[in-house]
């Protein structure tokens, strides 16, 4: 298991009115190992109220989509499919409770497809573009879905409407957003490529980065933060240059106060 220690560097944060201008990233809070990226490979990850989810697949042609308590354990695993289909950057579906949506290739065509994690069964499908997309994003309070294609990130709607896009200059790895950076309200989109991420404004401007100096961030989305104190936090896949894969929690400076009994969970974030 990484240690949870502080080693996410960036610029102190500015305030103009209630807005952050440069904010960075906090402590790894959790992490633990999924895969080993030598018999198994770890895809897209996302993060509902109840479990943290994401996708493996093992020497076996079969994807599994594990779905796990935050703290690494219970839950359980279903499968989503064979190869050579294949899985990628994920998020909460818009279908809401119960729903798991990412990048799904099958050929040359990829689609944004939920699935039912009961049976694991695709439900509906969305196609924004036919390939090359590389990041997906949802926020339920924001209703806005957000997809990475080659350099640029574009904004939809629920229903799939264009609102807006937005270069970034780098071939992105994973893709996020939260309502919720460093303890103001607002849409802030994360963008990984390699082992760097960028907190973005909806209008692209950068507002915050980090760096993960163990690993390369292959897949992200933000959600409920465990313990619940953390707020809204980031969920990412690293995989350890062929080590070991793992899936951990950084803090996005959204912690509330807390009594003197829960601070011992969460000294973390001021160390």
């Amino acid at each position: 298991m990484i240690a949870v220690r502080s080693f996410f560097y960036g610029a102190a944060l500015i305030l103009v009115g209630a807005v952050p201008v440069f904010c960075s990233l906090g402590s790894v809070i959790s992490s633990f190992r999924i895969a080993d990226n030598y018999h198994t490979y770890a895809y897209g990850v996302a993060r509902d109220g109840t479990y943290v989810y994401y996708v493996t697949v093992e020497m076996s042609p079969a994807y599994r989509l594990y779905y796990r308590y935050p703290g690494g354990g219970g839950g359980g695993m279903i499968f989503i499919g064979k190869f050579p289909a294949g899985h990628g950057d994920a998020d909460t579906s818009v279908l809401g409770t119960g729903y798991f949506a990412d990048i799904y290739e099958v050929g040359s065509v990829q689609t944004i497809t939920d699935f039912d994690i009961r049976t694991g069964s695709a439900v509906a499908s969305w196609a924004p573009f036919e390939g090359n997309m590389r990041g997906y994003a949802y926020s339920p309070a924001l209703r806005r879905k957000y997809v990475a294609r080659d350099y640029r990130i574009y904004r939809y709607d629920t229903s799939g409407n264009l609102l807006s896009s937005f270069g970034f200059g780098r071939n992105i790895n994973g893709l996020a957003v939260t309502e919720e950076f460093c303890g103001y309200n607002g849409e802030y989109i994360i963008a990984s490529y390699g082992t760097d991420s960028y907190v973005l404004n909806a209008q692209g401007v950068q507002i915050g980065s980090f760096s993960y100096p163990r690993g390369v961030i292959t897949a992200c989305a933000c959600g409920p933060g465990y313990p619940s104190e953390y707020g809204t936090t980031f969920w990412c896949i690293v995989d350890t240059y062929m080590q070991a894969v793992y899936l951990s929690q950084v803090s996005l400076h959204n912690a509330t106060a807390v009594t003197p009994a829960s601070v011992g969970r969460i000294k973390a974030l001021f160390r």
